[in-house]
């Protein structure tokens, strides 16, 4: 019995492989991260702080990570009065950098917005603060002391995949 490998069965198998190897698969060389020359990597404070203006009738809740060295992925959950709040979009910041270099999912339901972000390419993480999303809502009635919240739950990762012990600020219930 012969095997006949088409032309299109091996360009598929190259596109997975090629997939795989983009998204960061487990093949591939793990390096070792020199912290003695990044000032950021011995003072990291690894700090997620949620922030919270509102003007107009509208809120605007912004995820910030402060301190980190080499952040790669965040995944977790906004959690938000759905009483008094209607969500009307949510952003991702451009920390982690920016499409098509970063992949952003989030999903929304009554009260929640669960997400993930990642880096895509194979490099290392983002270092020092910046924005990684922002929740837009309309006020329908009066906001209660915390009207938006950072779920229990919130995963950040270094670029070799190792969970990163962060803390956060302003956004428990």
């Amino acid at each position: 019995m012969r095997i006949r490998i088409s032309l299109l069965t091996i360009l598929a198998v190259l596109t997975a492989l090629i997939a795989f190897a983009s998204c960061g698969g487990h093949g591939r060389a793990q390096r070792a991260l020199d912290t003695s020359t990044n000032p950021a990597a011995s003072g990291a404070s690894n700090t997620f702080a949620l922030e919270q203006a509102s003007e107009g009738g509208k809120l605007t809740a912004t995820l910030n990570a402060q301190g980190f060295f080499d952040l790669y992925q965040v995944a977790g959950e906004l959690g938000y009065d759905h009483g008094a709040l209607e969500l009307e979009s949510v952003s991702q910041g451009a920390f982690l950098g920016a499409p098509p270099d970063v992949i952003f999912f989030q999903r929304g339901g009554e009260g929640r917005i669960p997400f993930a972000i990642t880096r895509r390419n194979i490099s290392a993480g983002s270092t020092g603060a910046g924005v990684i999303l922002q929740a837009h809502f309309r006020i329908k009635a009066t906001l209660p002391e915390k009207a938006v919240w950072i779920g229990e739950k919130l995963l950040a990762r270094d670029s070799l995949r190792h969970a990163i012990d962060a803390s956060v600020v302003g956004g428990a219930k």
